[in-house]
């Protein structure tokens, strides 16, 4: 399998490719996503007949009991577990979603090093969880990120983040990708392909540390396990979610529930 260099160039010439196959017909319109722009328009345009809104009343009677389990009881309800995703890229956010549709988690991109703003606002909405739930007995962090000297520091970075704010005796802090040994079960190429991406990986201020902890330079992207690997990453994903989740304790809640 071939791989493709990164940078300014390589970028521009993939997105004029894949625009053409697009054009073409060859791949479809919503193959890929554009997260750097939004169209606004909060307001209902679609309009419904009294007779149409009656049929829907009634409807929603008929199915109250599960209605009010979809709404008013949430998936996770009574866990021992809250579980977050957090990604350090925005560019994903679309793929974590659609990996764990249905699973009603966070999904929360960190950008690199996320402002203190920005982590203090998430522990904020954690504390809240924990106030409002006292079922919960842990809260887990997923981390998905790059495994190279920055990206490996992130998990120093947020687990010291997450005590400043007084979450780290609830907290466990969990990096689910990128880690050494994916990169050997998956033959991941572990060092970029191009000049631009080795030099700014050996310009790293973290370097050194990070060599004397593994043994080795890595410079892996957290995309590439979804480029070579996509299902095996799918499945990370979500196990990663599915095993701190109780589906007994689920079903039971679901059948007691009756309205």
């Amino acid at each position: 399998m071939g791989y493709l260099p990164t940078g300014n160039r390589a970028y521009k010439n993939l997105s004029e490719r894949c625009v053409k196959l697009r054009k073409d017909g060859v791949i479809p319109w919503d193959s890929f996503t554009d997260g750097g722009r939004h169209v606004l328009g909060n307001f209902v345009d679609e309009y419904w007949s009294p007779r149409d809104y009656a049929s829907m009343l009634v409807s929603e009677l008929k199915n109250g009991s599960e209605n009010y389990m979809k709404v008013c009881v949430p998936r996770w309800y009574k866990q021992p577990n809250y579980v977050e995703a957090w990604i350090e890229k925005t560019a994903l956010e679309g793929t974590f979603e659609r990996f764990l549709e249905g699973r009603d988690i966070r999904i929360v991109p960190n950008r690199g090093y996320s402002g203190w703003s920005f982590l203090y606002d998430n522990c904020q909405e954690l504390k809240k969880v924990l106030n409002r739930n006292d079922s919960i007995k842990r809260i887990y962090i997923l981390y998905f990120g790059d495994f190279n000297p920055s990206g490996d520091d992130m998990d120093r970075f947020l687990t010291e983040a997450l005590g400043f704010f007084g979450l780290g005796k609830f907290v466990t802090f969990r990096r689910i990708a990128v880690i050494p040994q994916q990169i050997r079960k998956y033959n991941l190429p572990p060092l970029p392909s191009n000049q631009n991406g080795l030099d700014k990986l050996n310009n790293d201020s973290r370097k050194a540390g990070f060599i004397r902890k593994y043994g080795k330079l890595y410079g892996v992207e957290l995309d590439t396990l979804l480029a070579l690997v996509p299902e095996e990453f799918e499945k990370l994903v979500q196990d990663s979610v599915d095993q701190l989740f109780d589906q007994g304790l689920y079903k039971r809640i679901r059948a007691e529930i009756t309205i």
